[in-house]
């Protein structure tokens, strides 16, 4: 998860820079790294769903709180800056802060937005998978299901743009959850000590290649599922390497438990820093916004730990 945060905060440089061919190929890997999160958030939900003293009730409240709280932190001085900056009316900060704005506008942090409706659909996701004994029946059905949700057959034919935008929009979220259904999939296995083999790898990258040749049909993002959990396992390896020779990389570990602050602060940060001019009297550093992202990099890391620090002050006061 920590390779992750850093891979979305490099990719979403190139939203305004511009790199060689290949840095920009690497760094557009950042795109994969938040379908990593997504399975790795799923993963995670079975073990927090399968504890046995743990109430619906209390794990929707965990779960909430967990991402709202920082969410809120981090969306309410933001948007007001943004709706004064851009001399909106109140109306639209209420649109911006309650994610509606992302639904019919894209416009807001949308993998927040994309988790909180998540959250509250896990536990039936849950009731359709653990409740029978061949699970990958009803996690297949799950996964066809929500690729069939986004597949773009009837946008070019809706007149109303803004019913379009709203569909795009939902869409562009769809297909990112079969990933999240396929890693709570995974957590029984996980949980089990249940080892995948080397060959699957292969199995990945050939079924990768063959999704290239039919991605007219599908959208864009699922010929890069199989590609994704081929990444999430070569970084898995890549750490045990690591982790085998002694080597521990404990900015990483930070990174991954302030994975959501990260991607808040990155949200807040890119459009802020975006606003000013960088000149130093004649020296105009504005070139290619590299000197720009540089500030966007550098202050994403202490502005998580502000986020996460008041997050954390307004939780213990709330008990």
């Amino acid at each position: 998860m920590g390779i992750c945060a850093l891979g979305v905060i490099m990719c979403h440089s190139l939203q305004h820079c511009t790199f060689p061919f290949i840095v920009t190929k690497l760094l557009s890997l950042g795109t994969q790294c938040v379908d990593i999160f997504l399975f790795l958030g799923g993963l995670g939900m079975y073990y927090s769903l399968n504890k046995p003293t743990l109430s619906i009730i209390k794990w929707y409240k965990t779960r909430l709180i967990r991402v709202v709280l920082p969410y809120l932190v981090a969306a309410i001085p933001f948007y007001i800056w943004f709706t004064v900056y851009n001399g909106e009316e109140i109306g639209n900060f209420i649109l911006y802060v309650s994610s509606i704005s992302f639904w019919t506008k894209h416009i807001g942090m949308w993998y927040v937005d994309l988790l909180i409706p998540l959250y509250l659909l896990t536990p039936l996701f849950a009731k359709l998978i653990d409740g029978v004994e061949k699970r990958w029946i009803p996690t297949t059905v799950l996964v066809a299901f929500f690729i069939f949700l986004s597949i773009p057959i009837y946008n070019d034919r809706i007149d109303n743009s803004t019913l379009c935008d709203v569909i795009t929009n939902f869409q562009f979220v769809m297909c990112r959850i079969p990933l999240y259904i396929l890693g709570y999939y995974s957590g029984y296995y996980v949980k089990k000590g249940e080892k995948v083999r080397s060959s699957f790898l292969i199995i990945l990258l050939l079924i990768f290649a063959g999704n290239i040749l039919v991605s007219h049909i599908f959208s864009g993002i699922y010929i890069y599922i199989p590609f994704s959990i081929f990444l999430l396992f070569s970084f898995c390896i890549i750490l045990r390497f690591l982790n085998n020779k002694g080597i521990s990389i404990n900015i990483l570990k930070k990174c991954g438990e302030l994975s959501l602050e990260l991607y808040l602060a990155n949200c807040v940060l890119v459009p802020l820093l975006f606003s000013f001019e960088y000149k130093v009297g004649n020296v105009d550093l504005s070139y290619g916004n590299y000197f720009y992202y540089l500030l966007v990099v550098i202050m994403n890391f202490p502005l998580a730990f502000v986020i996460h620090i008041i997050s954390e002050k307004i939780k213990g006061g709330s008990k």
